[in-house]
This record gives structure tokens, sequence and C-alpha cells, in this order.
């Protein structure tokens, strides 16, 4: 739509009170989903009130999932799918971006020259990307960050996930494999920014994800007067996208639980 703005995410209740008043929220509510391993382990790093209650209440919530979820993690039958792992987007994400964009009521851009801009550039941050193909067609593309700043507790990141809209299958595979790569990296909590009630949501809760209940605020502002944002609270949440990738950079600590 050509609107151009600039957005801060924080969970500071003396920050949310104070933008509160001055600016605008996102019109649809964000969630932080957690893989977490071991959360005895997890709660060693990340210290919290009452630490034996959260631990029972999140292994909980996990048995709660599964029987919800089935958890079988058997593979269906579809076409075969290349997953690899490129070290830089070629001219076939542009494609890709040109099919799918049109889908969507909000995203940033996702041409092959800001994804390498913001993923394959190494002085922005060592990242790996998946990418799923089918006779040589770029089908989805998944991007995974791991946070060093706690040094004896890495902190593992879902920055981007996109396939074409009805190709869960390409979303399946992409974060089984992710989920694959973090438990090779020996990495116990991934952390998932999603777009409450996107379709993506049920493909991380299949695999263990579970919502963070941390409360995300997106304040935004405009450069102009403009109804545009307001409108897309009628959207579908399919056709919204964010996460974590969406930032300048990966947060350092991980969300409260």
């Amino acid at each position: 739509a050509g609107v151009k703005l600039n957005y801060f995410l924080s969970g500071s209740p003396v920050v949310v009170k104070r933008m509160s008043k001055i600016r605008p929220q996102f019109p649809h509510r964000l969630a932080n989903l957690v893989r977490i391993r071991d959360i005895d382990e997890h709660l060693k790093h990340i210290p919290v009130d009452r630490p034996s209650l959260i631990g029972l209440g999140f292994k909980a919530a996990g048995l709660v999932s599964k029987a919800r979820h089935g958890m079988s993690r058997k593979k269906t039958e579809g076409p075969s799918l290349d997953v690899s792992r490129p070290q830089r987007f070629d001219s076939r994400i542009d494609e890709f971006w040109s099919r799918i964009n049109c889908n969507y009521s909000f995203i940033a851009e996702r041409s092959a020259r800001v994804l390498n801009w913001m993923y394959c550039d190494p002085r922005g941050g060592a990242y790996a990307a998946l990418q799923a193909e089918d006779d040589d067609k770029v089908l989805g593309y998944i991007v995974l960050g791991i946070n060093g700043y706690l040094r004896d507790y890495p902190i593992g990141y879902v920055a981007d996930l996109l396939t074409f809209p009805g190709r869960l299958d390409v979303a399946e595979a992409l974060a089984e494999s992710a989920c694959e790569h973090f438990d090779e990296k020996g990495v116990n909590i991934i952390n998932c920014l999603v777009v409450k009630g996107n379709p993506y949501s049920k493909v991380f809760e299949k695999r263990g994800f579970l919502d963070s209940r941390v409360k995300m605020h997106m304040f935004y502002r405009t450069g102009e007067l403009s109804e545009t944002m307001m409108d897309l609270k009628n959207c579908s949440s399919d056709r919204m996208m964010f996460s974590w990738g969406d930032h300048d950079t990966l947060p350092v600590e991980a969300p409260r639980t």
C-alpha cells in the first residue's frame, strides 16, 4: 500500500504504559512460541519466581499439547522435497517473492537483495538458511539464528519462515529440519514469533512449541496520516506476516515464560 512506518516491540510495563498513550499498536496479537527440551535446565539459566510451579505448569502444558496435536510426527506422503542450505539466496527467490507477496496484506520485503543483506552477510550475525526446492523451484525457506549472549546457554530463534500459501507440507519439512539443526547444536530453547492464528503456529505446535504467554506489544508510527494499518484489523491472520527477523537484531535474552 506504500505506507512507510517504523515500529518496535516491548514487554516492559513502564514502556508499554507510556507508549500506549502516544502510539498505536499492531492490529493483530503477536505470540512468541517456545520449545524447551529440558525445563529444569532452562530454569537453572533463566531464574524465575516459583521455579517448581513454573516447571510443573510447563510440563503439564506440554502433555496437553501432545494430546491435542497427536505428536506422532508421522511424515505425510507428498511430493519429494530437497531441503538445502544455500550460502546466498539467488534469483529464484525473487520469482518466489513475486508470486507470493500478493497473498499478504502485511509483510516486509523478502527479495533476494533484502534476504542476503539481512541473513547472508556475516556482519549482520551468523544465520543458517534452509531452502525447500522441487524441480529446481523454491517452495519456501526458513532462517535460524543462535544468540550466544549467555555463553553457557545459547538461545535459538526461528528468524523467518515463508512458504507458498497452502503448502504447509513445506513448512512442516522446514520446521522439522530447523529442530534437528538446533538439536545438533545443543540448543535447549527455541523461540518463534508469529501472528496469533497464523497457520505456521500449528506447524510449530506439532513440534512441541508452546505459547510463552509473554505479551508482545508492537508500537508503530507512520510517516503520514493513513487508515491502512487500522484496516488490517479486518484481515485474517493468514494474510499477516511478522517474525523475529523483522527486527534489527535478535533479543539478547530469552523471553520469560
